[in-house]
C-alpha cells in the first residue's frame, strides 16, 4: 500500500503512516497527476516548508503488464511526476531523491487488486 513514512516525535523512530486518501495514484500505464493527487501533495509540500531539514524519497511503481523495460520506464517517469510538482512548488531538488519500485508478484491477492496497487508512488519522508 501507499503512504507516507515520517520520523514520529519522541524516539526518532521512522514509522510508516497511510497517505491522505491512500496516497497518490495513477491510472494504467501514465505518469499524469490527477487534481486530487496535486492537493495531497500540495498538503506535503506544506509540511515540507515547516520542517526544512526533511528530505524525500519517491518511488514510482508500475505494475506488470510491460516489458521489465518498460514498466521500469514508467516506474521512473511517476516518481519523476511527483518530484517535479514538489519542485515547482518550491521544494529543493536537493531535498528529493527518486527510486524505481520493485513490484512483487508474491502477494496472494487476485491479479487485479495488485496491480491497481502498483500504480502509485510511496513517498517516505526522512
Amino acid at each position: 500500500p501507499s503512504g507516507v513514512t515520517e520520523p514520529q516525535a519522541g524516539d526518532g523512530r521512522i514509522v510508516s503512516v497511510p497517505a491522505p486518501d491512500s496516497g497518490v495514484s495513477f491510472a494504467t500505464k501514465s505518469a499524469d497527476l490527477s487534481g486530487d493527487d496535486r492537493a495531497r501533495l500540495d498538503d506535503l509540500v506544506a509540511s515540507l516548508r515547516a520542517h526544512p531539514a526533511q528530505r524525500v524519497v519517491i518511488k514510482g511503481y508500475a505494475d506488470d503488464t510491460g516489458s521489465d523495460s518498460t514498466d521500469a520506464q514508467l516506474s521512473q517517469q511517476r516518481a519523476d511526476a511527483v518530484a517535479r510538482y514538489l519542485e515547482k512548488r518550491g521544494v529543493s531538488s536537493d531535498r528529493i531523491a527518486t527510486k524505481v519500485g520493485t513490484w512483487s508478484s508474491t502477494s496472494t491477492d487476485d491479479v487485479s487488486r495488485r496491480r491497481a496497487l502498483h500504480h502509485r508512488v510511496e513517498i517516505i519522508v526522512k
